[in-house]
């Protein structure tokens, strides 16, 4: 089966929440004021309201009600086309929504769902319903199960509309309604998030992936969406796009970072900083969704030159500030053991921290603190010197270095790959494919991987998909046309059967010698491989006869040969004269062989001879290699496995 790719021409609708690129926000928040339409043809939706707009939620984009994304003055003609539907979404909250639509379009204004709508019925959480066309009664409804919280994918959901019958998958399984019929034919807007009929309706959930094609196979949709979003796993086992396990992340392996340097008064200083979002994120703690800051991640400037990088949690790129913390020490205890470089700080603040510099014991009662920053002090059996606390240093908001190394056209690459099959295929073409699928996984597994060898990895197998060779077709019938010459009979050498192809007569010389001057040449003393005698001889001046075949190129072929002893004996045996040959090939015909010269074989017989071999009759005998008085035709074979009894 072949894959789907978004990124052609049927396509008329993505929307894509892997790629970072196409979403803007409200400023100082991640709030979505747009989603920006990959497909080429600007179908963008947004929210102008910041109250009303959806936030950004991992890879995708969470609606907690009342909220929706809109694209309007469309003109997007659908009544005589075939088209697909596929989005990916999140489970819901049982909140009390009547509806929760994850898409509809309209074909006129203010009247959403003419077109197509996709959305929880709140009658029956145990369903996702789908409707096209102007009877919006005429729902299809799948069983999808239990709800899984939000951030947790539910199968991919396919709306088809092909040959006048309209269908919804869910996870794998079809429902199929009666066709619909709208008078109609151009999509005006759609809307994420709400219906458009009722300000009731609205989704509790996540949207990632819309995508909308004509006259694309929905299995093919539906493995591209999880196969991109590694939810396969939880199609059925017999699915072609099925894998045995999974987890759901996001496609692209975008890295984030924030770096600069830690200065005390001018001083490098060696702190522990840590980057919080400037903006709420939503995220979960505890089973539970808040949004609010987020630690993103943290590191240690160095002590030398103050310098610190903080790689930051799932690739963030928005606003952050960086918030450097001195060491502030344990609480005063009792009898507490101390290395060198601890810290203590007093029961009561005052500004200073105590740091170790020779390993002891605190005392059993806490002791009145010196504050002495140059003499170090005994403390119980521990020595220790004052050091003043520094209040934490924010730095910010400023925004992150974002270095994207996007593996998803390796990922859908290898995916397109893993679907063909090799009996399809030349062995000789497919083994570059299988050498470049292997290289690309390395990749793709491969965390350091820099963009450069993920792009040239993915063009590789790109490349090589492009380069698959169907094996040609075996001709059955003796004389028949057929690869860029005709069929003269089957040979079998070290095991492998091969249809020989014979040239046609405008490829026959005469008068070319086999070797001149000649000698032995041990080479070619194979009676079975007429590529491999003939191929020892190439770009030699010596070998005219050899040469001229391996530079023929009759029906677009580079393979052609001078044949070998027993190749040469099995055409004649189904071409000769005097064994009855098809029309064309009969003494006189188009096609003959000349009945009054003697062939070339490219195996050699002795240090100055080849064997040769004449067609009137079929009389094989040895010819001086130099010998002019010789005719040749070039002949190129098919591999085959025979059918067995």
């Amino acid at each position: 089966m072949a894959n789907f790719n978004p990124n052609s021409d049927a396509t008329e609708l993505w929307l894509d929440g892997a790629d970072a690129a196409t979403l803007s926000y409200h400023a100082g928040t991640e709030k979505v004021s747009e989603w920006r339409d990959k497909s080429g043809h600007d179908r963008h939706c947004g929210q102008a309201d910041a109250n009303r707009a959806p936030r950004r939620f991992g890879a995708g984009i969470a609606f907690d009600g009342f909220q929706s994304l809109i694209a309007t003055d469309l003109s997007l003609p659908y009544q005589n086309q075939d088209f697909t539907l596929g989005i990916l979404v999140s489970g819901s909250s049982t909140t009390g929504a009547s509806y929760e639509p994850f898409f509809s379009a309209a074909v006129q204004p203010q009247d959403f769902g003419t077109f197509a709508l996709v959305r929880y019925p709140k009658s029956d959480r145990q369903r996702i319903d789908g409707c096209l066309g102007s009877d919006l009664a005429n729902y299809i409804y799948g069983e999808i199960g239990t709800y899984s919280s939000k951030g947790e994918p539910h199968q991919t959901i396919v709306l088809t509309k092909k040959a006048g019958e309209v269908s919804i998958r869910i996870g794998g399984a079809t429902y199929v309604a009666q066709p619909a019929v709208s008078s109609n034919d151009l999509i005006t807007q759609y809307m994420i998030g709400n219906s458009g009929f009722s300000s009731a309706d609205y989704l509790y959930g996540a949207c990632f992936e819309v995508v909308l094609a004509y006259n694309a196979d929905p299995i093919e949709v539906e493995g591209y969406l999880s196969r991109k979003w590694g939810t396969a796993y939880a199609l059925p086992a017999d699915h072609p796009y099925h894998i045995s396990s999974g987890d759901f992340l996001p496609p692209s392996t975008q890295a984030a970072k924030v770096s600069g340097i830690v200065q005390i008064d001018g001083t490098p200083a060696q702190r522990t900083v840590r980057a919080f979002g400037y903006a709420p994120t939503v995220h979960e703690i505890d089973g539970n969704t808040i949004s609010q800051s987020k630690s993103l991640g943290h590191a240690t400037s160095d002590p030398d030159t103050g310098e610190y990088t903080i790689n930051l949690l799932g690739g963030y790129d928005r606003q952050v500030f960086v918030v450097a913390f001195d060491d502030y020490g344990a609480d005063f205890q009792p009898d507490l053991a101390l290395a060198v470089g601890d810290r203590v700080h007093p029961t009561t603040p005052n500004g200073y921290v105590w740091e170790c510099v020779g390993a002891g014991t605190l005392p059993s009662e806490e002791p009145a603190w010196i504050i002495d920053t140059e003499t170090a002090q005994l403390y119980g059996t521990a020595s220790m010197i004052t050091r003043p606390f520094y209040r934490p240093m924010v730095h910010g908001p400023v925004m992150p270095e974002v270095v994207g190394i996007n593996k998803n056209d390796l990922l859908a690459a290898l995916d397109a790959a893993g679907t063909l099959d090799s009996g399809a295929y030349t062995p000789e073409t497919w083994a570059i494919l299988d050498d470049a699928v292997q290289a690309g996984q390395a990749v793709y597994d491969d965390p350091e991987a820099d963009q450069a060898t993920v792009d040239a990895a993915t063009q590789a197998i790109n490349d090589a998909i492009e380069g698959l060779e169907a094996p040609e077709p075996l001709p059955t019938v003796i004389g028949e046309a057929s690869g860029g010459g005709f069929y003269a009979g089957d040979i079998e050498d070290d095991g492998q059967w091969y249809k020989l192809i014979v040239a046609d007569i405008e490829a026959e010389v005469y008068g070319l010698k086999w070797m001149d001057p000649r000698s032995d040449w041990p080479q070619a003393l194979s009676n079975t491989d007429g590529p491999s005698n003939t191929l020892s001889m190439a770009g030699d001046a010596r070998f005219e006869a050899g040469n001229h075949c391996l530079d023929y190129r009759g029906g677009g072929f580079d393979d052609w040969y001078m044949p070998a002893r027993s190749e040469l004996q099995a055409i004649y045996e189904n071409l000769g004269h005097n064994k009855t040959p098809p029309a064309g090939f009969e003494s006189g015909g188009a096609q003959a062989f000349h009945a009054s010269h003697y062939y070339w074989c490219s195996t050699q017989s002795a240090p100055d001879y080849a064997w040769v071999r004449g067609f009137s009759d079929g009389f094989e005998t040895r010819g001086l290699k130099n010998y002019m008085d010789r005719r040749l035709r070039p002949i190129r074979r098919i591999p085959f496995t025979p059918e067995a009894g």
